[in-house]
């Protein structure tokens, strides 16, 4: 249930046990109403819930998921006015979990001498990774577009670049398999154009995995590190 309203919630959750849903499946999205603005008119705020789905087990039934999403949205509406009961804002979770990985630094940095030493002939430029996207709070009151994240993923960027095609121009990505280091459930790279933030491509963690091995053979650490080249050409 995505509301502002508490009782509205109560509601629609009891009319769903009726029907024969368990309440251990129901969740409640709360919208704090002092934060947008509510409403049917031209001045009220626009509402979209996203769901990402990756990694399917059933690759046939993640499929035909994708094709044709079985959910149902329902948006209800007291038939007479009810007195409002307005959620306050929720407080939000702790993001992170304290436990790092800075005791991969020292693999990482002999995976960085590693890329640089086999690709010696070219010039390098190391491009620097920053936060792309901050909290969600914080957009609402600037009225800025952070496109929607949550609290349980964090998005970083570089600075823009062109790659030319060729063959000797390329980008060489590197870092932490955070899946595999357990730190989080996926990661993923990806290239976007700068101009209108369009999807080129991408790779997830299970494609990531055993890419370190070859500019780092016998390394014990190695499996927690990734290595993928981006290039226009072959």
């Amino acid at each position: 249930m995505t509301t502002a309203d508490k009782s509205i919630d109560e509601r629609v959750r009891a009319a769903a046990q009726s029907a024969g849903y368990s309440p251990a499946s129901m969740n409640t999205d709360v919208i704090p109403s002092t934060l947008v603005r509510m409403g049917l008119d031209e001045e009220a705020d626009i509402f979209s819930w996203i769901v990402r789905a990756a990694f399917f087990h059933d690759k046939e039934a993640g499929k035909r998921f994708i094709e044709d999403p079985p959910g149902v949205l329902l948006r209800v509406t007291p038939k007479d006015p009810v007195q409002l009961d307005p959620y306050q804002v929720p407080p939000l979770r702790v993001r992170g979990t304290g436990r790092t990985e800075l005791n991969l630094m020292g693999a990482l940095n002999n995976l960085r001498e590693a890329i640089l030493k086999r690709h010696g002939a070219l010039q390098a430029r190391e491009m620097v990774t920053s936060v792309w996207l901050y909290e969600g709070y914080d957009a609402i009151q600037r009225d800025i577009d952070i496109l929607g994240p949550n609290r349980d993923a964090i998005y970083l960027r570089t600075e823009p670049f062109i790659l030319e095609d060729d063959p000797n121009e390329f980008v060489i990505l590197y870092g932490i398999n955070h899946a595999v280091s357990g730190k989080a459930t996926y990661s993923s790279c990806s290239v976007y154009g700068e101009k209108v933030l369009n999807g080129v491509g991408a790779v997830a963690s299970p494609q990531l995995v055993g890419t370190a091995e070859d500019y780092l053979p016998g390394h014990p650490e190695a499996k927690y590190l990734y290595v993928w080249k981006v290039s226009r050409s072959d």
